[in-house]
């Protein structure tokens, strides 16, 4: 079944049809009219003639020449009454065309739009379909990240596994809008990374399978092999009111990278511990603080000018929810 129907013939088609045919019949007059002006001047001239230059006009002679000019002045009033009401008709017409034609175009214009809609609603439906499919897989990834073992940073910096498995799904996305979604580069990752296996590989998959070297080498014990035990439940972490001077970013106690915007806003302690240690904001509510907001309300809510800039807190609430840090 076609989404939309075909066009079909066009609406003002017979009109036009109506319109030349009135037309060709309106020109034909205007020739007749200029006949029946130049029969209608020659009655006249006629009867003139006889009454001004005759001294004893025949009878039968003037009265044919008044029939003459009453039937030629008949004959042009007739024309030009079938003139006028052609040019009606024909501006009705032209009208009546003017008013499809504007509808037809509205319509088609519509139309497109409408088609154009649900093409969108279509590929993001794909999309979805698509992605649902990836969160599935992205679950996969991150028990897999899990089970590798700890994940150490090139720093010696105990890296989330969830953290790992956003790095490798950021490598995959990157390729559809390079340019538009900005990167935090994980530590140990490739500077560029061109694909999420080379991600994978030099955070995870290089490191398992050096010490898998080490060990059958004797330079490693096997016990290094073993598993993590499995995760307590996490740490809850009171929310602190704070004011950020700029964007902050800090790792959440789920192992991904958390960001937020300037200005008055709640983080968790430890944040909020960074945050002030390090000059990145102070307590809300303060005098300082309410003349910093007003001084730069007109900012906040844009990320305070700095759009993909935080500055990292240096904060990792997974590794202290789990025993870390």
């Amino acid at each position: 079944m076609q989404l939309f129907p075909s066009k079909s013939k066009s609406p003002t088609r017979a009109l036009e049809a109506d319109l030349a045919d009135l037309v060709r019949r309106r020109d034909k007059l205007k020739g007749r009219l200029d006949r029946a002006v130049l029969d209608a001047e020659r009655a006249a001239s006629e009867r003139r003639r006889l009454v001004l230059e005759v001294d004893e006009p025949d009878t039968a002679a003037v009265l044919k020449a008044e029939a003459a000019c009453r039937a030629a002045d008949e004959a042009r009033a007739t024309i030009e009454d079938a003139l006028r009401h052609a040019a009606v008709k024909i501006a009705g017409i032209e009208q009546n065309i003017a008013e499809l034609t504007d509808r037809a175009e509205r319509a088609a214009a519509a139309e497109d739009l409408e088609r154009r809609a649900l093409f969108v609603d279509v590929s993001v439906g794909d999309f979805r379909d698509a992605v649902a499919v990836v969160a599935e897989r992205y679950a996969g990834l991150i028990a897999a990240m899990r089970e590798s073992g700890p994940i150490i940073g090139t720093h010696g910096m105990a890296i989330a596994p969830q953290l790992a498995a956003l790095a490798v799904l950021d490598a995959a996305i990157r390729n559809f809008e390079p340019q538009l979604i900005p990167r935090m580069p994980m530590e140990g990752e490739p500077a560029a990374p061109t694909n999420a296996l080379a991600v994978a590989q030099s955070i995870v998959s290089a490191p398992l399978r050096a010490l898998a070297a080490d060990i059958r080498a004797g330079k490693a014990a096997a016990a290094s092999a073993e598993k993590p035990k499995p995760r307590r439940a996490p740490i809850l972490f009171e929310n602190v009111r704070i004011v950020a001077y700029q964007p902050l970013a800090y790792v959440s106690a789920e192992g991904s990278v958390a960001t937020t915007f300037a200005g008055d806003l709640e983080v968790p302690g430890p944040v909020a511990e960074a945050v002030f240690s390090l000059g990145l904001g102070e307590p809300a509510g303060t005098a300082s603080a309410r003349i910093w907001l007003g001084q730069h309300q007109h900012q906040l809510g844009n990320d305070y000018g700095f759009t993909g800039q935080y500055a990292d807190t240096g904060v990792n609430l997974w590794q202290l929810a789990n025993g870390d840090a």
